[in-house]
């Protein structure tokens, strides 16, 4: 499962933009609608396995040596750092022996030759000797590096979600209450 590490801090959709979709004339919510777009966003990301704004991730492998690795987030745009599993059972850093497979779909991460990348001797010989598992992480950016280049279908989907939860605010609330009253009512009941 890939971890995010980091993010560009700009949203998708701005608080003025949500603001106007929802027809919110008043600064009282501002807080909640940012964090409305956020969770707008985290959902298209974990529906579509595609990072809205470009962003950072880490990812665990178990790899044979052989096979092309299929990364988590499917809008993969850089590799930055290849690290594998050494005898010692110590996280080493290579130059990335790795690229984006071009028009692969989904991407994945091929292996370079040998000959383009012979400064990694200690990594060619890992191949031959998989340690561990997982024995290999990479981390890589996905996602569009600038607002203008988010997909317009993410930013509909985006405002479709904040309007409904924005409208059902109070509904949607409900069921953490009631867990919560839930809790504090076992408890009592345990005493």
């Amino acid at each position: 499962m890939a971890k995010l590490t980091s993010r560009i801090s700009l949203l998708p959709i701005s608080l003025i933009e949500i603001k106007i979709f929802l027809r919110v004339t008043h600064s009282d919510e501002d807080a909640f609608l940012v964090q409305l777009v956020k969770s707008a966003r985290n959902f298209v990301e974990m529906m579509t396995n595609e990072a809205v704004t470009e962003a950072t991730y880490l990812e665990y492998f178990n790899w044979d040596g052989e096979s092309l690795i299929c990364p988590q987030m499917l809008n993969v745009s850089a590799i930055t750092l290849v690290e594998y599993l050494n005898s010692s059972e110590v996280w080493t850093t290579v130059t990335s022996p790795f690229e984006i497979w071009p028009g692969s779909e989904p991407p994945y991460f091929r292996l370079i030759s040998d000959e383009e990348a012979d400064n990694n001797a200690l990594f060619w010989a890992f191949l031959t000797d998989p340690q561990g598992d997982p024995n290999l992480r990479i981390t890589y950016k996905a996602g569009a590096a600038t607002i203008d280049a988010v997909s317009e279908h993410f930013i509909d989907v985006m405002y479709n979600y904040c309007g409904f939860f924005y409208e059902n605010r109070q509904a949607a609330a409900a069921p953490k209450f009631l867990i919560e009253h839930a809790t504090l009512n076992r408890k009592k009941s345990d005493i």
